[in-house]
């Protein structure tokens, strides 16, 4: 990586004064630092895009288990008194606090959702 100038060969960081090609070496230095944070920065916006990929589906669930709770006990309801299930309480699980807001993800007026299981 040279070139020919007046019979001698001249590196590309060659520069009349020595104060000069040492800019050039700590830019180059300060640019390859850039790109090496550039890449640890692009690697952990990735695990953050996943984990909020995987908390929102975990909300949906967690949703859909809410609106199920209501339809499975109208369900038991419906049933002869000798065929319904026990009560089972799944409000410790479904009114944890929600990750993304930090609040309760239940409603406030709502009571405790029951779900009758197995045959007492």
């Amino acid at each position: 990586m040279g070139r020919r100038d007046g019979g001698q060969t001249k590196s590309l960081w060659a520069s009349p004064t020595p104060t000069v090609s040492i800019r050039l070496i700590v830019q180059y230095n300060k640019l390859g630092m850039m790109q090496d944070k550039q890449k640890k920065y692009n690697k952990h916006a990735d695990q953050f895009q996943q984990i909020s990929e995987t908390l929102s589906i975990l909300n949906r669930v967690k949703d859909s288990m809410q609106n199920l709770v209501p339809k499975m006990e109208r369900l038991n309801q419906m049933l002869p008194p000798e065929d319904r299930l026990e009560l089972l309480s799944l409000k410790s699980q479904l009114l944890e606090p929600d990750v993304t807001t930090g609040g309760p993800t239940g409603t406030a007026e709502s009571e405790e959702p029951v779900v009758r299981t197995g045959s007492g």
